[in-house]
């Protein structure tokens, strides 16, 4: 099977790394291309259009994103084999280890060359633009596919926090999507987990990124790595050291309600996002 990678770059320490290893695979037919330095909805359109546009040249497409790096040079051989064996398969989703979590998370998706997209204005969940199709999850078989944000830098580490609450929130969106808030609410308390576990600085910076983006009501705007608002957020808490994140996470009081059971804070949501 012929295969197109599609990777998408904006600011991501892992970038090396993940072409790297897309290049050591043995599965030979291969092509791949980078999409860098664009803003997040436009950079995922662009490659949805590209794999669109360069269907009748492969049989499959993956899209690895710059802070993942496959674990294995077999990878793609795999894949080939599980669309082989499943002929009416036309999406598939893979688990990755995500290092700020410490968990697997659903990340790398494999489609057959013949899947289309819906482009639209869909600014939150970009990777969910695609048309009716059969779509099949893999948590064990698989995953873990990649290492996701093994090696952030500061602002990376700070950015997926952020990323994570523009997420949970939904502050612009027409019509909430419970089932994404509550997923990012568990990346949440599992970064939270890992940070309390490790104290790694890194971790640190990304829990003030999700506390920062809530009380400070961003959206899908602020999910651009230019976006100069969320810079400057980063900025406020780049220098820290341990105790200075600490009670900067503290300085959060307004922000209890995030401990709360899910069934309170959902009403709690309500009330915050009035």
């Amino acid at each position: 099977m012929r295969i197109l990678v599609g990777t998408l770059h904006a600011n991501e320490n892992e970038l090396e790394e993940c072409l790297a290893a897309i290049r050591s695979q043995t599965h030979a037919a291969h092509d791949s291309f980078v999409i860098s330095g664009k803003p997040n909805k436009e950079a995922h359109d662009e490659l949805y259009q590209t794999f669109m546009k360069r269907a009748a040249e492969v049989d499959l497409f993956i899209k690895i994103d710059a802070d993942m790096v496959l674990t294995r040079n077999t990878f793609f051989e795999e894949v080939a084999g599980r669309f082989s064996a499943a002929p009416d398969l036309d999406h598939l989703l893979i688990a990755v280890h995500d290092w700020m979590t410490d968990r697997q998370i659903m990340g790398l998706h494999v489609y057959r060359s013949s899947h289309r997209w819906n482009i639209g204005n869909e600014a939150y969940f970009v990777d969910m633009l695609d048309a009716d199709h059969c779509l099949e999850k893999d948590r064990d078989r698989l995953a873990p596919a990649a290492m996701h944000c093994g090696n952030p830098s500061p602002f990376q580490a700070f950015h997926f926090g952020l990323h994570k609450a523009v997420k949970f929130t939904q502050l612009t969106r027409k019509d909430i999507n419970l089932a994404q808030r509550e997923t990012h609410w568990r990346h949440f308390k599992s970064l939270e987990r890992h940070y309390r576990k490790t104290k790694e600085r890194r971790l640190g910076l990304a829990r003030l990124g999700f506390l920062h983006a809530i009380a400070h009501r961003f959206d899908a705007r602020h999910v651009d790595y230019s976006c100069a608002e969320s810079r400057a957020a980063f900025e406020r808490y780049e220098t820290l050291d341990m105790s200075g994140l600490d009670a900067c996470a503290r300085g959060f009081g307004p922000m209890g309600w995030c401990l709360l059971p899910f069934k309170l804070r959902r009403k709690a949501t309500r009330k915050f996002l009035e």
